[in-house]
C-alpha cells in the first residue's frame, strides 16, 4: 500500500471512529437528560420563580426588567429567564420550556468535554470523559432541573474549551476571544458572582465598610 493510501485510510478511520463515538455518546446523554421532559410542573423553590418570570416576559413583552406578578425580580440576571421565555414562546408550553435551557446546556457541556478530550488525547479518552460526566449524579441532576447552574457550567466549560484550543491545539486567536466572551457570559448569568466581585473590590478600597474583613 502506498504512503498516500495509508494516510488517506488513517484519516478516514479516525473520522469514522469520531463519528460513531460522538453519535453514541450524545445519544446516551440525550436519552438520560431529555427523558421526562414536559411531564412535570416546576418544583419549588427556584423552578416556579424562574418559570413565572419567563412567562410574564412573554405575557407583558417586558424582557429587560424581570418581574413576577408585576413585582421586579432583582435576585438574578435575566439570562436564564430569557432562555426559558424564548422556548416558551416557541413551544407555548411552560412544562417544556422551563427545562429545555438546562437540558441543552448539559448536552453542550458533554459535547465540549468529549471534543477537547479527543483533540488533546484521543477519541477513546474523549468518549470516556464524556461518559463519566454524563453519569455524574450532580451534573445529571442540574441538567434535568431548571437551575441556573447547568447554563453557567456550559458557559464556563465553553470558555475553558476555547482557552485549551488556543493554547494547546491550534493557537487560533478566535478561540482566545471566544473563551473570554463566554466566561463573561457565565459571570453575568449567575449574578451572585458579580455581587462577590463588587463586595471584594469595595472592601479593598473602603476597608471601613460593614462587610469588609
Amino acid at each position: 500500500m502506498s504512503p498516500n493510501h495509508s494516510w488517506g485510510e488513517y484519516f478516514y478511520n479516525v473520522t469514522s471512529e469520531h463519528r460513531h463515538a460522538l453519535f453514541w455518546l450524545m445519544s446516551i446523554a440525550a436519552s438520560l437528560i431529555l427523558i421526562g421532559l414536559g411531564l412535570r410542573d416546576p418544583w419549588p423553590a427556584d423552578e416556579p420563580r424562574f418559570a413565572l418570570v419567563a412567562k410574564e416576559m412573554i405575557d407583558t413583552g417586558q424582557w429587560f426588567f424581570p418581574a413576577r406578578a408585576q413585582e421586579l425580580y432583582p435576585d438574578n440576571p435575566p439570562v436564564f429567564m430569557w432562555a426559558i421565555a424564548f422556548f416558551y414562546w416557541v413551544t407555548d408550553s411552560i412544562k417544556f420550556a422551563f427545562l429545555i435551557p438546562s437540558a441543552l446546556s448539559g448536552l453542550l457541556t458533554v459535547f465540549l468535554v468529549y471534543d477537547i478530550g479527543r483533540k488533546l488525547w484521543s477519541t477513546q479518552i474523549g468518549f470516556i470523559a464524556g461518559l463519566l460526566l454524563t453519569f455524574s449524579l450532580q451534573f445529571m441532576l442540574q441538567a434535568k432541573t431548571a437551575q441556573i447552574d447547568a447554563m453557567v457550567c456550559a458557559w464556563i466549560t465553553l470558555g475553558c474549551y476555547g482557552l485549551l484550543r488556543f493554547t494547546l491545539v491550534d493557537g487560533k486567536w478566535r478561540w482566545y476571544f471566544i473563551a473570554w466572551f463566554f466566561m463573561g457570559i457565565g459571570v453575568i448569568t449567575q449574578g451572585n458572582r458579580i455581587k462577590i466581585f463588587v463586595a471584594v473590590s469595595a472592601s479593598n478600597h473602603y476597608p471601613n465598610l460593614p462587610f469588609a474583613a
